[in-house]
């Protein structure tokens, strides 16, 4: 930031038990002039109970596989606030849904921040991770900006027609926004030290992201984008 020589970021983390838990990253700013600038970079608590964890504050999310990139959300914006729901641990459904595995679902409904065309525009999306095999993960993710300044009101029933709907491409109706979707896999493959000597175990991993779709409405990618990778932990048998 402009003006800005010296800075000092502190982060620390507490905990009560098994049920809560908490972290605090402010940040302390000071220019030429001895003026002072302090902001909280990230500050998250939640509650833990019976597998599900729900909390709010201000924080960053990463959602896929890749290492340095990420179609939908990653680490290079800046946190925004929010509030968070989902599984704490993976479990695993009854009956003929146990086939597809361990799984994980998290949920969460933001703002932005005051910038661009309408500020404090919202943000919401769902996650869904899958384990139908020990060496393979999927995951399947939906992110949906709307409202901001200057829009619509929203009703309660607005928030899960625009999660879970088509939304609506009138830029006078509430449902109207911006959604973003993506797939993404992991595939580990042990022991390939055999075949491949540099390496001993080895991660492929993908995600496939779009923002429009064709086909009125139905989810057919149009002009995609993609993250391909491959990750070794054990890199020359080490």
């Amino acid at each position: 930031e402009s003006g800005f020589n010296s800075r000092l970021a502190t982060f620390s983390r507490g905990q009560i038990g098994d049920f809560f838990s908490a972290t605090l990253s402010p940040e302390l700013r000071i220019n030429e002039k001895g003026s002072v600038n302090a902001r909280v970079l990230e500050g998250f608590a939640k509650f833990t109970q019976y597998n599900v964890e729900a909390g709010g504050g201000r924080e960053s999310l990463w959602w896929g596989p890749g290492f340095n990139g990420s179609m939908l959300l990653s680490t290079n914006g800046r946190p925004f606030d929010l509030i968070k729901a989902g599984a704490a641990e993976q479990f695993t459904l009854p009956w003929i849904f146990e086939y597809l595995g361990p799984m994980k679902l998290t949920y969460f409904l933001g703002q932005l921040g005051g910038g661009g065309q309408f500020p404090h525009t919202k943000l919401t999306g769902l996650r869904l991770n899958l384990t139908p095999a020990s060496f393979l993960e999927l995951g399947f993710s939906r992110v949906v900006q709307f409202n901001g300044e200057g829009r619509p009101a929203l009703g309660f029933g607005d928030y899960l027609q625009i999660l879970f709907g088509p939304g609506s491409d009138d830029l006078n109706s509430p449902l109207n926004n911006n959604t973003l979707l993506s797939a993404d896999f992991s595939l580990r493959i042990p022991n390939v030290s055999r075949y491949l000597p540099l390496f001993r175990d080895v991660e492929i991993y993908g995600e496939l992201g779009w923002d429009d779709t064709c086909c009125n409405g139905v989810l057919i990618p149009l002009l995609p984008g993609g993250i391909i990778g491959l990750y070794s932990p054990n890199l020359f048998g080490s």
